[in-house]
């Protein structure tokens, strides 16, 4: 009898423990809940900051294999390095000119058009318009596409 009854002590107190427990987590848990919400606002602000800077980089690294392939006259392989900088970072606008160089080297003056056009739409967002244009007008007329 007075194990049973220890026993009844025991579940009456564990009851009460977690009535308790689910008092303090009703009381804390919302100011527990906006506290987590802040620290992970926070991390997730700075994860998608890493990731555009490590984006950016892999950009930077997938344009320059590109030229390396374009120097070696491995079109075909430059052209992947270069198309998948711009997925990386639609704003390596380097790799546009450089696809349609390829392009132009390849007789295939549309397909290379096509990219300078990108190019130069994505020069007139950047600073220091009129000397980029000079460049990419004298660009077009040495590959006979413009007069």
């Amino acid at each position: 009898l007075i194990i049973i009854s220890d026993k009844k002590r025991h579940v009456e107190n564990g009851k009460n423990v977690i009535t308790a427990n689910k008092a303090l987590i009703a009381k804390h848990g919302a100011a527990l809940a906006k506290l987590a919400e802040e620290k992970l606002k926070k991390s997730l602000s700075n994860n998608i900051e890493q990731a555009k800077n490590n984006s950016k980089k892999a950009s930077d690294d997938a344009c320059n294999l590109g030229k390396i392939k374009n120097i070696r006259f491995e079109y075909k392989q430059a052209v992947d390095y270069f198309q998948e900088a711009i997925r990386l970072d639609s704003e390596n606008i380097e790799c546009y000119n450089e696809i349609g160089a390829i392009y132009i080297a390849l007789g295939k003056p549309q397909e290379a058009i096509q990219y300078f056009e990108v190019f130069k739409n994505k020069l007139d967002l950047q600073p220091n318009k009129q000397l980029k244009h000079r460049i990419f007008k004298f660009q077009m007329q040495s590959t006979n596409l413009v007069d």
